[in-house]
């Protein structure tokens, strides 16, 4: 839980969330983060597949998760998200758990598309992205107030 403190207390990493988590959490925000890591009913009710913690050395440092919203479902896409703590960036950390997580989700799931989007101005996820080999396909010019 204090992980979760360490990363969303952080201004940069902040920057760049898209009405993902709340930022900085509170200590009880926290907690609820950590008790929803493990509760899969929740997930469902928000449209989560499977959330997984990024953990180095026994210390959570991030997370990626597997979506599928209301409106995803007759299209039979999922969304994969991930956030990793700043002092992390650029190490090929995200790059690496995401590719991880995309294989089982082919494994586990059965849909049509796997997609992602970041703000714009993100070059580093812009670059997970690519490693992954999802397509930039445009600009969802306002789409999140």
């Amino acid at each position: 839980m204090d992980d979760w403190l360490e990363i969303t207390a952080n201004k940069e990493w902040a920057r760049y969330q898209i009405n993902i988590l709340p930022v900085p959490l509170s200590r009880k925000q926290a907690e609820e983060l950590t008790a929803l890591l493990s509760d899969t009913i929740a997930w469902e009710k928000i449209g989560m597949l499977q959330m997984f913690a990024i953990v180095l050395g026994g210390k959570v440092i991030g997370e990626i998760a597997v979506n599928q919203r209301e409106d995803d479902c007759p299209n039979e896409r999922v969304e994969i998200t991930y956030s990793l703590a700043r002092k992390y960036w650029n190490q090929g950390l995200t790059t690496e758990a995401a590719r991880a997580v995309m294989d089982w989700a082919f494994q586990t799931y059965i849909f049509n598309r796997l997609y992602a989007w970041c703000d714009p101005r993100n070059t580093g996820s812009w670059r997970v992205m690519e490693k992954l080999g999802i397509k930039r396909e445009g600009l969802l010019r306002s789409h999140i107030k």
